[in-house]
């Protein structure tokens, strides 16, 4: 799969995690959208290398969302991930995001 990083990019931040994570994020220098996202971590004692690279974005709500994403670790891709449908603003009732009463004690 041919990546839009092959065009004028530049990174945007690098970040360090306590864990001994960094992360770099690439965007393209005239969208400004991200291109990849590439860094390490470590997993149970393995130090890991991973990249995401956003595919196609389009325009929702006037902003731009990326509708798949491929992920590598150690160079082997490892999720092919496309998206059919977003809905923005959607209504939602309150009582979804409340916290539900605890159970009845058993007697």
């Amino acid at each position: 799969m041919a990546h839009a990083l092959l065009r004028a990019a530049f990174i945007s931040s690098e970040a360090a995690q306590e864990s001994g994570s960094i992360e770099n994020v690439y965007l393209d220098a005239k969208t400004f959208l991200p291109v990849k996202s590439a860094g390490t971590r470590k997993q149970q004692d393995h130090e890991i290398a991973y990249e995401s690279f956003p595919g196609t974005s389009n325009l929702l709500n006037g902003v731009m969302m990326p509708f798949s994403l491929n992920q590598k670790m150690n160079g082997r891709s490892m999720l092919e991930l496309t998206v059919v449908k977003v809905d923005v603003n959607t209504p939602m009732d309150d009582s979804i995001s409340q916290i539900p009463e605890p159970p009845s004690p058993k007697k």
